[in-house]
């Protein structure tokens, strides 16, 4: 017989730890401790004690360990702008908000992709540039070609005929 306690239930019961590598702990620090400086008063009205903030911690700790502490500054400064501009009159943007924070990073992900550099192209050959330029000079040929061709002047419909007296009509009214 058991004693009453059953590993199996108890494992079901008690929820796992996470756990969380060095650099999800620093940025999820990092980032809260910005909050706490930004928002200060907004932020202890959102997280009144230290259990709400470590729980808050725990929850979107993995998902502010996907950026830098870079990403994180720029987000908060769009995230301050938005909350002085005019047309953001939206409390979202004036209290300590994970998720529009998180969205805002993925924001300056974009951003910083955006200004990498490129990788030059590789060398190509002098025979590979030759068939690149004659293929182009086809192509520009046969473009050119389309606007030399020329146009066939169709007969106005009735709704065309009707619409340009409309135009004269208005331009001498």
């Amino acid at each position: 017989m058991s004693n009453g306690q059953n590993s199996s239930t108890d494992s079901q019961t008690t929820p796992k730890q996470q756990t969380f590598s060095d650099h999800e702990r620093d940025v999820t620090g990092y980032l809260f401790a910005k909050l706490v400086v930004l928002y200060a008063g907004a932020f202890y009205l959102v997280y009144p004690s230290l259990k709400e903030a470590d729980f808050a911690k725990r929850e979107y700790a993995k998902q502010i360990g996907k950026y830098s502490r870079e990403q994180i500054d720029t987000a908060l400064k769009l995230l301050a702008s938005l909350a002085i501009s005019p047309e953001r009159e939206n409390r979202i943007f004036r209290e300590p908000n994970i998720p529009a924070i998180l969205a805002l990073m993925e924001e300056a992900v974009k951003l910083d992709r955006a200004h990498q550099l490129f990788l030059p192209v590789p060398q190509e050959s002098d025979e590979d540039r030759e068939k690149r330029l004659e293929v182009g000079r086809k192509e520009a040929a046969r473009l050119l070609a389309l606007f030399e061709e020329p146009k066939e002047h169709k007969p106005l419909t009735q709704l065309e005929l009707d619409d340009l007296a409309r135009l004269e009509r208005l331009k001498n009214a």
